[in-house]
């Protein structure tokens, strides 16, 4: 047998406490109202607002990667009829810069090889000259140094209707490592390759193209310019030159028909890369097919000629992919990409991360 209670007491009790439930609730229901509400409709739209613009960001950058691909697969442009019957190629008898002269030659152009080696340019000419049947000539040059621009220039002043110039010279340290660790030498030197061979050879060919107001220039910089890279901060910064020196120009020279181009490729397998074993270990482990070799790599660069020449590019399309993602990432935290990239330089490419002593260097 059950019993229920009937104590008046205890009745008047939940009776009380029922009423107290409810006008609690009624409370939070007015506050909810009147104060949370309008917050939460600001946090809403805030976040409404960051959520479009980081949608839109990955759209256009997108884009931009599949505007490399389109442009890849565009109908071949005459290089010769549109910008002139001569390419000069700087850092030509290895990697990108030998691999752009052979397909620049393969499109029958002459080309004009700017090397420090001249056994290498000798053999490079006659491999050019004998697959492709263009006029090829060499100029020996150490850009390490700022004393050869006035014999380079000569030498160019011989050459009639240069139509492209592609500065690729470039030098990057064997080991990434300490920035106290670099010697003067390697630190001057890169300024002088990477930066000053760009700046002089550009004013140099310049001259021959604005007066018949034709060409091309490209830039090869390095995708290390959307990077802040520790341990090879010398070397990043002088890629990120490259980016402003080809945008400043190309808006300067947006009056004429002179197109500037900035090639920001990732790692390709050249002698250079393959100097670097913790790194080149680690793509070809974990992401193969961001390491291309020298000809596919060209292949796909040169076609981005076609048509418009978009005025930065990556030349090949994972790069445009691996491109795209750096750049939306950075928008919102740059230093978090630069200490990202600080774990990889430390844990998977094998930095010397801490500074040698005086003693220890020389």
């Amino acid at each position: 047998m059950s019993y229920a209670s009937h104590h008046p007491g205890e009745s008047c009790w939940r009776e009380g406490s029922a009423r107290e439930s409810t006008s609690s609730s009624e409370t939070m229901d007015v506050l909810s109202e009147y104060l949370w509400s309008p917050l939460w409709d600001v946090f809403g739209w805030v976040g409404l607002i960051v959520f479009t613009v980081i949608c839109a960001t990955v759209l256009l950058k997108m884009l931009g990667w599949l505007g490399d691909i389109l442009f890849s697969l565009g109908r071949s442009k005459d290089l010769v009829k549109v910008y002139g019957r001569w390419a000069v190629v700087t850092g030509s008898t290895d990697g990108i810069g030998k691999g752009y002269a052979m397909e620049l030659a393969r499109k029958g152009m002459n080309i004009c090889l700017i090397s420090r080696n001249e056994e290498k340019l000798i053999n490079v000419a006659n491999e050019i000259k004998s697959l492709h049947n263009v006029e090829v000539r060499w100029i020996k040059a150490d850009f390490s140094g700022t004393d050869i621009y006035e014999l380079i220039e000569k030498e160019l002043s011989t050459i009639d209707d240069i139509g492209i110039l592609v500065n690729n010279v470039g030098i990057a340290p064997e080991k990434w490592e300490a920035f106290c660790n670099h010697d003067n030498q390697y630190m001057l030197a890169s300024i002088n390759i990477n930066m000053t061979s760009c700046v002089m050879m550009t004013h140099i060919i310049l001259k021959h193209m604005i007066p018949k107001n034709r060409g091309l220039i490209v830039n090869v910089g390095s995708m290390s310019s959307l990077i802040p890279l520790p341990y090879g901060a010398v070397y990043s910064s002088t890629k990120t030159f490259i980016d402003n020196f080809t945008l400043c120009l190309a808006t300067e020279l947006s009056s004429t028909k002179i197109e500037l181009q900035c090639l920001r490729p990732g790692f390709v397998r050249t002698n250079l890369i393959s100097q670097m074993e913790g790194l080149t270990l680690f793509f070809e482990k974990a992401l193969p097919f961001l390491l291309p070799d020298v000809k596919t790599f060209t292949k796909s660069a040169v076609r981005t000629l076609n048509g418009s020449v978009p005025l930065y590019t990556s030349g090949f399309w994972a790069h445009s992919m691996m491109a795209s993602a750096v750049q939306t990432v950075s928008m919102f935290s740059r230093r978090a990409v630069a200490r990202a990239a600080k774990l990889l330089m430390k844990y998977y490419w094998g930095a010397i991360t801490k500074p040698k002593t005086a003693l220890q260097r020389f």
